[in-house]
């Protein structure tokens, strides 16, 4: 940088004061203007160069010690207006500005700079110097081209975003520009394949010069034009194209053209097939399975298809020009032509659309016709006749017939379902309050059904439903509606009413004749069913409260021993919300950890060792308490939960079982019970499997108990599982023997290990002796088939003494242990083999 003293701007002032105010304004100018990206110059009053910032040097490509080159700049032409605004500042200290536009020898490119210069006054408001700032323009021009180049990749997109192809041409029909739609089309990979190109590099000759005619056209009249031609793709595909052409003007000069062209391929062939369909009309109408007539205002026919004969045997020449009033079909046997041609009339005066029926008898055969009659309109949208068109239905109204009566009907057993029921019980109890009558309800449900039905499948479930059906309705007497509400379900409806007497008499009359064996497929199967009876109005005169009331009272007969009847009283609905309330608590019960497992002994009576466990599932409600497990096993057996709880049942005696086994010298087995319906899950076995892995129990110590009512039947499904069970080594005992109505010969048709005599047995084989020699009996049979026995229910010294003496080895019962927990049996074990 020049320093002050030669900048000789201390010597125009003359003042000694202003000298070292000038240097300060120096040391100020370097501290803001260094870093400065404007161009800045500080001159002197002579108008030589006093200060020049880095930027102004990085843009001369100056050094700073090469000033003088910057001096030197003075004599070219290009500067003389750059000192003329320097001199003319200094004299006026007005400020002003100029656009430079310069090259020199040190710099590789031209500068284009705007300077605008200001006067630098003293404090006695004199000229000491000028200031000039520039910038350079290049920098502006970048951000231009920036712009420019944004702005045509918005027009490319733009014309990219076009779904048909755009291109503009110069006169001579060459490309300027394109869009990928076009490139695509006739094959290319970037837009600069096309450009300078012409037609005929891309379209057959004859095709190119088409368009090319057409360019010159434009040209020529500089009109736009819209055509319809073919356009041949890369790929060899012809296909129609509307194209419009329009020519290009620059200056009020064409320039060239622009076009675009979008595919009417689809739009050519629907004009050909509209083409095809209306010349093939008359011929399809004539031809249709359907009766089309047309008609004027006054009614007349003015048209009629062949059909129309067919259908109502009369000429079609005759029909023309006749009113219904005027010819009406013999056959038709459910309107008069005065009906219809009220119709018709009505349909064309109020702008309506109507549909009929038409039943016709011709020769002993029924027809039915759907006719739709439909305004027609003329080109001014007024009507000007009517249109009729007669389908055959006459299938489509017996499935019609069919459909209602699949709708209020059980399809299993004809009888009326819920739907028709419930309508038929609205109108009794409309009709009772009319006549002050009254009527009753029964509520029939199957005692049992559900295991035969999941032991012995659907198929046998079905069948004994349709006869339990036949029963029903042979059995009743009187005025009646018997319907099935679902499942093993029946409902009665008894109106009117005589008296209670005649209904009780009723229920007895079906519960005997339900309870007699059926037999189905060679096979006799045995169910009873149980009855629930409310009154109207006495009990109420509410729909679904009389349906409740009756439901309360069949569950009650139920609960009481079933194969019964029951009337309802008030208290039975407290007994029917408890249930609710129990079954609701059971859903949370094993989520909430309220469920638990006791284990009761199995005892070898003569060495009192302990041969095995059963496992008995206990819950502890915390907003019910303690519920009998009698209780909530029946409502988890009936609601289905038990397929649940028996699955948290068997993970949890897995689980004892490996604990427990683990601490014994001599392993033990552990009993765990299973419900039907578990078998009928999907692939139970596997279940079991997983479940036994999971838990690293060994399957030699586990036994399963199932009931008689399990093996009434040889239900593949059922001895699929037990087989699979015994393959994995699970030994299989069968619970409550002599209780059921099973056949013995079960006991070796199953792979059963072990049999268990009910304690009902046990208990008064003191003091009965017929029960002493089913017992004794008992035992002798599973000793000859090989089966291992266990007794239940043992509770004193004098029946576990009897019980050995007649051979049966193993006991359980409270004489040895009363069910405890997991930890106290463990002791208790742990103490037996001590």
């Amino acid at each position: 940088m020049i320093e002050l003293e030669s900048s000789g701007l201390n010597q125009q002032v003359g003042v000694d004061d202003d000298v070292e105010d000038v240097t300060k304004l120096l040391f100020l100018f370097r501290a803001l203007f260094d870093t400065s990206f404007d161009n800045i110059a500080i001159y002197g009053p002579s108008g030589h160069l006093a200060y020049a910032n880095q930027a102004l040097l990085n843009t001369l490509n100056l050094k700073q010690e090469a000033d003088t080159d910057y001096v030197d700049l003075k004599g070219q032409r290009a500067f003389d207006h750059y000192y003329d605004a320097i001199n003319r500042t200094l004299a006026t200290g007005e400020p002003c500005a100029i656009l430079l536009n310069f090259e020199h020898q040190r710099i590789s490119r031209v500068i284009y700079d705007l300077v605008n210069f200001s006067a630098i006054k003293n404090h006695k408001n004199q000229v000491i110097g000028v200031i000039a700032v520039g910038r350079d323009l290049d920098f502006n021009k970048q951000q231009q081209n920036q712009e420019t180049e944004q702005r045509e990749q918005y027009l490319r997109a733009l014309m990219d975003t076009f779904p048909f192809i755009v291109w503009m041409k110069d006169k001579a029909g060459r490309f300027l520009a394109t869009n990928q739609k076009f490139v695509e089309v006739v094959g290319a990979e970037h837009y600069e394949d096309l450009e300078g190109k012409t037609d005929f590099d891309f379209f057959p000759t004859e095709m190119a010069q088409g368009y090319v005619n057409d360019d010159l056209d434009i040209l020529k009249n500089g009109v736009p034009k819209s055509v319809s031609e073919q356009i041949k793709k890369e790929s060899g595909e012809i296909y129609w194209a509307e194209t419009y052409k329009s020519p290009v003007r620059l200056d009020g000069e064409v320039i060239g053209t622009v076009g675009f062209a979008r595919d009417i391929t689809e739009k050519q062939y629907l004009q050909s097939e509209v083409t095809k369909q209306q010349n093939a009309y008359q011929s399809l109408v004539q031809n249709l399975p359907t009766t089309i007539i047309r008609y004027d205002l006054d009614g007349k026919r003015i048209f009629v298809n062949s059909r129309c004969h067919e259908t109502y045997d009369v000429e079609i020449p005759y029909e023309l020009n006749k009113t219904p009033l005027e010819l009406w079909s013999p056959y038709i046997v459910n309107m008069t032509g005065e009906a219809f041609m009220a119709e018709l009339m009505e349909v064309m005066q109020f702008n309506l659309q109507k549909t009929l029926e038409i039943h016709s008898v011709h020769e002993a055969l029924v027809a039915v016709h759907q006719v739709r009659i439909v305004p027609e309109f003329d080109e001014n949208h007024q009507i000007c006749g009517a249109l009729t068109i007669a389908t055959d239905i006459t299938e489509v109204a017996e499935y019609r017939r069919k459909i209602e009566n699949m709708a209020f009907h059980d399809q299993l057993t004809g009888l009326p379902n819920r739907t028709l029921f419930s309508q038929k019980l609205l109108t009794a109890i409309s009709k009772a309050q009319t006549d002050n009558s009254k009527f009753a309800l029964m509520m029939l449900d199957l005692d049992q059904f559900k295991s035969i039905n999941d032991t012995m499948g659907h198929a046998i479930g079905d069948k004994l439903l349709i006869e339990v059906a036949k029963r029903v309705t042979d059995g009743l007497e009187g005025q009646y509606t018997c319907a099935r509400l679902g499942g093993d379900e029946f409902i009665i409806l008894v109106d009117p009413l005589s008296n209670r007497a005649h209904v009780e008499h009723m229920s007895n009359t079906l519960l005997n004749q339900i309870v007699q064996p059926y037999l189905i497929e060679g096979t006799e199967y045995f169910i009873s069913a149980s009855i629930g009876i409310s009154y109207y109005p006495d009990d109420s005169e509410d729909m679904n409260d009389l349906l409740k009331y009756a439901d309360s009272a069949m569950y009650h007969a139920k609960k009481s021993g079933r194969n019964r009847y029951h009337t309802y009283s008030p208290n039975l609905t407290e007994s029917i919300q408890k249930r609710l309330n129990i079954e609701t608590e059971l859903r949370r019960a094993i989520e909430g950890n309220e469920v638990y497992l006791q284990y009761q002994p199995i005892v070898d009576i003569a060495s009192q060792r302990v041969m095995g466990l059963e496992t008995l599932c206990r819950w502890n409600s915390r907003k019910l308490g303690v519920v009998s497990p009698m209780v909530f096993i029946q409502i988890a057996e009936e609601t289905g939960m038990i397929v649940e709880l028996g699955k948290w049942i068997m993970r949890e005696a897995f689980k004892s079982a490996r604990l427990i086994n683990l601490q014994l010298k001599q392993p033990i087995s552990v009993s765990v019970n299973l419900s039907a319906r578990q078998f009928f899950e999907i692939d139970f076995a596997h279940q079991v499997s997983h479940l036994l892995e999971e838990e690293g129990c060994n399957p030699a110590w586990i036994k399963f108990e199932i009931t008689e009512c399990l093996l009434l039947e040889s239900n593949q499904q059922v001895l699929k599982a037990l087989e699979a069970f015994h393959e994995l080594g699970i030994k299989i005992s069968l619970d409550d023997f002599g209780t059921g109505q099973s056949a013995l010969a079960y006991l070796s048709k199953f792979p059963i290990h072990q049999v268990k005599i009910d304690y009902s047995f046990v208990k008064e084989i003191i003091n009965n002796p017929h029960d002493a020699l089913l017992v004794r009996a008992i035992i002798a049979l599973t000793a000859t088939l090989n089966k291992e026995l266990v007794a239940e229910g043992v509770e004193t010294l004098e029946q576990a003494e009897l019980l050995k003496s007649y051979d049966c080895r193993y006991a359980q019962g409270y004489l040895y242990s009363k069910p405890i927990g997991l930890d106290a049996i463990q002791q208790y074990l742990l103490l037996g083999e001590a």
